[in-house]
Parts: C-alpha cells; structure tokens; sequence
C-alpha cells in the first residue's frame, strides 16, 4: 500500500471562513482539503516573496553592493580632496587680507567669536547681507 505524503491535523477556522470554502469547493468541484491546501500553498509563497525574495540573484546583488561601496569611497575621496583644497584657499585669502588689512590675531579670534555667535543664533548658513 503506497504512503500518503499528507499529516492529519486539527485546526479552528471561524465559520464565515470555512463557509467560504466550502462555497468554493463546490463551484470547483473539489474537497475543502483541496483549496486549504492550496490558500496555505499561496500564503506561503506570497510570504516569501514579502519578506525573503528579489528579484536579483544573490550574485547580482554582492555585485551591485560591492559596486556602490567602491563608487561611495571614490566620492568620499574625492570629496575630501575638494574640501581640503578649499580649506587652503580659503586660509591664503584669509592670510591676505589679514596681513594687508594689518588686523591683529586677537582681532581675528574677536571675529571669529562673533561668526560662531551669529551661526548659533540664526542656525543657518551665514549670509554676507545679513552681517552688514
């Protein structure tokens, strides 16, 4: 006698969804054993694919990531380049006009404290119009 590939169980169902079943048995000329087995069969899949699938394999995808982490730590890079050359401008220009203007380094650090303080109240980028 060949073994059935099935396991008895015993479960409540409420009875608006079991009157569905069965309605739905009857039109498809089936068991109710039949459509239980295929709503879990689709609950199964649709939970998969919400919370384990993609669409990409696996491959792909620590491709693609390896890919954007490399591009990030280009920019950052690059970036880092930009910011560090400006802050060497920016000291020469500062410089400049120090020397030229014969501005003493405790007036420097006066303007400096009022840049700060001005930053902190407005919480905003400082703005030329508004200091003048």
């Amino acid at each position: 006698m060949p073994e059935k590939n099935t396991i008895k169980k015993t479960w409540d169902i409420d009875l608006p969804t079991y009157t569905m079943i069965e309605q739905i048995a009857t039109e498809r000329n089936c068991s109710v054993t039949a459509i239980a087995n295929e709503a879990l069969r689709y609950y199964n899949d649709r939970y998969y694919l919400e919370h384990k699938a993609t669409m990409l394999p696996n491959d792909i995808l620590e491709a693609m990531r390896s890919t954007v982490s490399l591009l990030e730590h280009r920019l950052d890079n690059r970036a880092n380049q930009l910011l560090s050359s400006m802050a060497i401008q920016m000291f020469i220009v500062n410089k400049l006009l120090a020397d030229n203007l014969e501005i003493s380094p405790d007036g420097l650090e006066l303007y400096r404290q009022q840049a700060v303080e001005f930053l902190k109240a407005n919480n905003r980028l400082l703005n030329l119009k508004d200091v003048i």
